[in-house]
């Protein structure tokens, strides 16, 4: 992950020194500043997200726990048991449609960032090409 984040910090320095170059520093600056508070925003999705994915597994383990006992306690013919045991079973249900979506919204989040990146290696490539240019065939 460290080294994710000095490639990115690489990649964000070339694009800030492409736009300044190609466009000039005023309006370079300000493209450069929507790319980077995008990846800002986009960082503090993913990380409010898994720290709702890992509460939600944390809140689904508890359950899960809560409903073993409940079950090792035998077959009860208690209504008051009965009433509990679904209630967690249904709250478990509920939990892991939640985690899904949840993990679902992580990986859409991650394929935007990834598309970012790409994005910007294909704009510095192009921008590495006009400062060398390849020189004429023999």
């Amino acid at each position: 992950m460290e080294k994710l984040d000095e490639l990115e910090e690489i990649n964000l320095c070339a694009i800030m020194l492409e736009c300044e170059c190609v466009e000039g520093k005023a309006r370079g600056r300000s493209q450069v500043t929507n790319v980077l508070e995008q990846q800002a925003t986009l960082k503090r999705e993913v990380t409010d997200l898994t720290e709702i994915l890992n509460n939600k597994e944390i809140e689904i383990a508890s359950l899960r726990s809560e409903l073993q006992k409940a079950v090792s306690r035998g077959p009860d013919t208690s209504d008051g048991n009965e009433q509990v045991l679904q209630k967690l079973r249904d709250e478990n249900k509920r939990l892991l449609k939640t985690n899904a979506s949840l993990s679902e919204e992580v990986k859409a989040l991650n394929m935007k960032l990834i598309k970012a990146h790409e994005d910007a290696n294909e704009r510095l490539s192009l921008f590495m090409r006009t400062l060398n240019p390849l020189p004429p065939p023999s």
